[in-house]
């Protein structure tokens, strides 16, 4: 209810009631004085938001935000988290516990992004990731990515693709994995999103990992 009295423009109301946005306001501070000059911090715990176009929803998260028109950074705890993305996975993905923070800088070339997910935890896996992501002005985004998960249950691995991931071979990993716990599994993705998974060049995609008690159908 608080938000329709922000001084913001239609267009900022109109995204406002589109995310629905949940959770405790701690510390809020703004500055509007257009596109080009603004700035805020924000402190919230146990938000949630809808999904919106390319955004995410997620809900059981707190959150530090800082930003401006420049520059920002954010600081996320979850517990019980959910996260939705429908323009990413197929799936709605829950996870006991996800720590992780970035920070960005835009500019006339676009976006760029670097994070880490200090721990990632729930039923099928537990790890972390850190990287890079670059969102250019009028191109794909292009990603540098390292994950290392210390438990991976096999039988689950389909939920966690994205659509990046060819309809057939989530198919078939979803049906053929039926058993087995992966260990010290440890991911490169390096490449722009748009060629992925680079079996035609252009990329990097490599996957290293130690499974237990596998069973393939195949």
């Amino acid at each position: 209810a608080l938000t329709g009295a922000l001084p913001l423009p239609k267009r900022g109301h109109a995204l406002i009631e589109a995310l629905s946005p949940v959770g405790l306001i701690e510390q809020a501070e703004a500055h509007w004085a257009g596109a080009a000059d603004y700035s805020f911090r924000l402190a919230v715990r146990d938000a949630g938001l809808l999904p919106f176009e390319s955004l995410p929803g997620f809900s059981g998260v707190s959150a530090r935000i800082r930003a401006d028109q420049n520059d920002g950074e954010i600081e996320l705890q979850g517990r019980a988290t959910r996260l939705v993305w429908p323009r990413v996975f197929r799936h709605e993905l829950d996870f006991a516990q996800l720590d992780a923070k970035a920070n960005w800088r835009h500019d006339q070339r676009g976006v760029a992004v670097a994070f880490e997910l200090a721990r990632i935890a729930n039923d099928d896996l537990e790890g972390d990731a850190r990287g890079q992501i670059t969102l250019p002005t009028g191109g794909a985004a292009v990603l540098d990515i390292r994950g290392h998960l210390r438990r991976g249950e096999a039988s689950t691995v389909y939920r966690y693709l994205p659509h990046a991931v060819a309809d057939d071979a989530y198919t078939w990993l979803k049906r053929a994995l039926t058993a087995g716990t992966a260990r010290d599994v440890r991911a490169r993705i390096q490449g722009p999103v748009d060629r992925f998974p680079f079996d035609a060049g252009g990329g990097e995609f490599d996957v290293e990992m130690r499974m237990v008690d596998a069973v393939l159908d195949y």
